[in-house]
């Protein structure tokens, strides 16, 4: 597993860090580490991970490894304080570095949305926007890529809806052709325009993605299949 996307990871056991891997001096604050993490140095290692823009990988699989501490009934009860205690240690990273909440957001904007439509079809854009403000894992870049000469006949306003106009009219393809040239570093959702999702899609493709960022993820696929002199059958076969 990956994690770089401003997510704070605690209970991080059997850690390797690179040489010279943190480069702000305030990480070697003495001080500065007890007032603001007084009960959690794996918070504020995982915090530091975010502020250096640095990435975390998970070696292994998860699995229960309460089995082998040495004293599982002490270790509850620190382990149910350090919850208590996490919203506090967040708030102190917020007051100690100001830019802190701004760098998990910029983090998590590493991902984006991309539609696109065409004026027949433009009447379903209202609704699809209402079902991503009403995710449960909330994206803040949407784009919508329409064809140049298609912009002057969409007549909808939203103020977290990005436009972007293409020269050519590659259809079905204008919802990822243009998203993977311009966003090359970020993580692409596309949508269809005619179909319902439900409001955990964002969710489970993330969580998906943070599981196997190489590979693509899919919510709903179709597989084709043969006939017997091995032509494809239609698609709703």
């Amino acid at each position: 597993m990956i994690f770089n996307f401003g997510l704070i990871n605690i209970d991080l056991g059997g850690i390797l860090y690179p040489k010279n891997f943190f480069n702000n001096s305030k990480f070697f604050d003495n001080e500065l580490y007890f007032n603001v993490s007084k009960n959690s140095d794996d918070f504020w290692q995982s915090a530091y991970i975010t502020i250096e823009d640095k990435t975390l990988r998970q070696s292994s699989k998860i699995f229960d490894y309460t089995k082998y501490l040495i004293d599982a009934k002490e270790y509850k009860d620190i382990y149910m304080n350090k919850i208590d205690s996490l919203e506090k240690i967040k708030l102190n990273f917020s007051k100690f570095f100001p830019n802190f909440d701004e760098l998990i957001k910029k983090r998590q904007n590493k991902i984006i949305v991309s539609l696109t439509s065409y004026p027949q079809r433009f009447v379903y854009i209202p609704g699809l926007i209402d079902f991503i403000r009403n995710q449960t894992f909330h994206i803040n870049n949407i784009y919508l890529f329409l064809y140049k000469f298609d912009i002057k006949y969409f007549n909808y306003t939203f103020n977290d809806l990005k436009i972007i106009s293409t020269d050519k009219n590659l259809r079905a393809h204008l919802k990822h052709f243009y998203a993977m040239k311009l966003f090359r570093n970020y993580a692409i959702i596309t949508l269809d325009d005619d179909i319902g999702y439900s409001n955990d899609t964002f969710e489970s493709l993330f969580n998906t993605y943070i599981e196997n960022p190489n590979l693509i993820s899919g919510r709903r696929t179709h597989l084709m299949k043969y006939k017997n002199n091995g032509e494809l059958k239609g698609y709703f076969k």
